[in-house]
């Protein structure tokens, strides 16, 4: 959350963040998209996923 504070106080456009396939589970579908519904096994996936949504703001 840090850097995405201050990519916004300094006037970044871009971030690259780099997730994790765990955000949405294990499902057997390969390769995962961005438009599965996520669905999280671990406080790790969670963290992920929080990152995710947090970027996407």
């Amino acid at each position: 959350l840090n850097v995405l504070v201050a990519a916004r106080d300094n006037g970044v456009k871009k971030v690259v963040y780099a997730s994790s396939s765990s955000a949405y589970g294990d499902t057997p579908t390969l390769p995962k998209r961005e438009d599965m519904n996520p669905c999280p096994l671990s406080p790790y996936a969670v963290n992920k996923l929080a990152a995710e949504y947090y970027c996407q703001v």
